[in-house]
């Protein structure tokens, strides 16, 4: 069962973060010429005078713009008025502009769908008045939207008409390096990093050229970034480092913050678990020096993480604590979810029994309501299935009342009564596939109800069953150890020796994998078939880790799970990586999930 609660954020999901912030401070420098508190209040005083229309549009225009990345709610009420002028003027240009206004704003009230219908109708309108580079522009507007929809691939390829429309114009400069920019963004998205890489350089050529510093280092940085994904860690490294260098002496903390949380993430890939310490410090106390609320949750969250790995519970607890206040205040469910496991766990070996097992009822309490709401949509995907399905049907009935329709002209020339005859059979054939369609219809919201309750059941005994697994096996071996350091100062060794072998008999008794196994099956069916179609050369302990794998458990689980160390689970990963023929930047786990 997916459960990404269980894990820390894989390396995509640090690096999507990333491309989402850079992204969105993209805007605001866009946009950040003359914005000052002093400009906005001279606007504002403007419309206390007797204005023309025209120039009342354009303080509301101003307004607007000025707004909102600020205040999106204060910038929403400028934009009423602009379009109201606009409307009043019957002014088509300047009814676009506002337009355009609408759907920014539609973009940042994640209204994506309402903005991609504005700038669809403006690009239309544009193009009808043959305005290339206004089609463009609602294009690159277009591809925002998509990409916040998660549809990376569309966004890619309307970026890509944009950008050809923009060649054609011959332009320069700036302009084109923003479009440079954004492609290299979307291939990043979707694990193209080699195409990525290349479009940031060519961005960051003509930003280097004509003298914008800030972007020509925030090219970097993703440059750095997509180096930091695949790997490559010395270049990645470089690239950070030089960027962290301009952030600091301009004071741009939420990307000074981002680079330090990067360059964490490189030392502890490189195993220098201490600097990446050091350096997610570094990004939370800057984090906290600009109220930086979100980044402040995810260093503490991190640095937790890694005192926990390194042994060190009290100050795993320390930052955990942090991490959860934050997370639960801002109300993150998953990174709740994940703090909550962290105490949890640092409390279980400190061997503070109390505190332990009420963290960890928390967290079993909020998993199954985030697993529940994963098993929602998954039954809600169905249900469009079946709904398409259904109007599938509909759409088959009507065809056949149109036959009808059309055979009923035809008759007309051949003959009253065979008309009625034929329509009558028509008629007749209809109604028995209405109810025959009705039958089938009842017969499968049945089922469907019944899918939906086992399915959910099965999912929620599934992830019950591994959690208790896992735990079983640490408690066990925790226990196995006791007896160990108490038998060294006692005579009856053979007795000890008896309850060790005991133990062990427990911790690897297959009847526990085996009605996992089951429970696995009827949750994920055919999952073992698929893989030993695929890649027949994977062993049954290969299968048993992609089972646990496709649970997205964490490391320490895998590793209680299985008997095994940690490192253990690691070395079993690499060998699984070698069979399966991956490449470094390559992700085990996705692969694992579409299987």
């Amino acid at each position: 069962m997916d459960n990404p609660i269980l894990a820390m954020p894989n390396q995509n999901s640090i690096v999507k973060r990333c491309f989402l912030c850079l992204f969105a401070l993209t805007f605001i420098i866009h946009d950040s010429n003359g914005q000052t508190s002093t400009e906005i209040d001279s606007l504002i005083g403007l419309l206390d005078q007797d204005l023309h229309d025209t120039t009342r549009y354009n303080v509301n225009y101003e307004l607007f713009r000025k707004n909102y990345r600020r205040d999106i709610d204060k910038a929403k009420s400028y934009l009423d008025e602009e379009l109201r002028i606009a409307q009043s003027l019957n002014d088509e240009d300047r009814i676009a502009r506002s337009q355009n206004h609408l759907g920014i704003y539609y973009n940042i009230t994640s209204r994506y769908e309402d903005a991609l219908l504005v700038f669809q109708n403006l690009k239309d309108q544009y193009e009808k008045q043959g305005n290339q580079s206004r089609v463009s522009k609602s294009l690159t507007n277009m591809a925002n939207a998509y990409r916040r929809l998660g549809k990376i691939k569309m966004a890619l390829e309307v970026q890509m008409e944009s950008l050809a429309i923009d060649e054609e114009l011959g332009i320069e400069g700036n302009d084109m390096a923003n479009n440079y920019f954004s492609i290299g963004n979307m291939h990043g998205e979707i694990n193209n990093l080699d195409v990525s890489t290349q479009w940031y350089t060519k961005a960051a050529t003509i930003y280097q050229e004509i003298g914008n510093e800030e972007f020509y280092h925030r090219s970097k940085h993703m440059i750095g970034l997509n180096y930091m994904i695949a790997d490559s860690l010395d270049i990645a490294k470089t690239n950070l480092e030089e960027v962290k260098a301009y952030y600091v002496e301009n004071n741009l903390r939420s990307a000074l913050n981002m680079a330090l949380d990067n360059l964490g993430t490189v030392a502890e890939k490189q195993g220098n678990i201490d600097e990446a310490i050091k350096l997610f410090n570094e990004a939370l106390t800057s984090a906290e020096s600009v109220n930086q609320i979100n980044m402040q949750g995810e260093m503490n969250q991190r640095i937790g993480a890694l005192y926990l790995d390194q042994n060190k519970y009290t100050e795993a607890i320390r930052y955990a604590s942090k991490a959860l206040d934050i997370s639960s205040r801002i109300k993150e469910r998953r990174n709740t979810a994940f703090n909550l496991q962290i105490l949890k766990n640092a409390y279980g070996a400190l061997n503070d029994v109390p505190n332990a097992y009420r963290y960890q009822t928390r967290y079993m309490s909020l998993a199954d309501s985030i697993n529940t709401e994963d098993n929602k949509a998954a039954l809600e995907e169905i249900e469009v299935k079946y709904q398409t399905e259904k109007k599938e049907q509909e759409i088959a009935i009507l065809e056949e009342k149109a036959k009808v329709d059309q055979l009923k002209q035809k008759g007309l020339l051949g003959g009253v009564f065979g008309l009625l005859g034929l329509v009558g059979a028509l008629l007749y054939a209809m109604r028995e596939r209405r109810n025959k369609n009705r039958m089938a219809q009842e017969k499968l919201d049945q089922e469907l109800q019944f899918s939906r309750q086992e399915l959910e059941a099965r999912k929620q005994e599934l992830t019950a069953f591994a959690i208790q697994l896992a735990n079983k096996n640490e408690t066990l071996e925790s226990i196995k150890k006791e007896v160990k350091s108490v038998s060294q100062n006692r005579s009856d060794s053979k007795t000890i020796q008896g309850i060790i072998n005991t133990i062990d008999f427990n911790i690897n008794d297959d009847n526990n994998w085996e009605t996992f196994r089951d429970r696995f099956e009827a949750v994920h069916k055919d999952f073992e078939k698929n893989i030993k179609n695929k890649f027949n050369q994977v062993t049954t302990n290969d299968l048993r880790l992609m089972s646990l794998l496709k649970m997205s458990l964490t490391s320490k689980e895998i590793a209680n799970i299985l008997n095994v160390s940690q490192d253990g689970v690691k070395k079993a990963r690499y060998r699984l990586r070698k069979k399966l023929g991956l490449e470094t930047g390559d992700s085990l786990e996705e692969l694992i999930l579409t299987l």
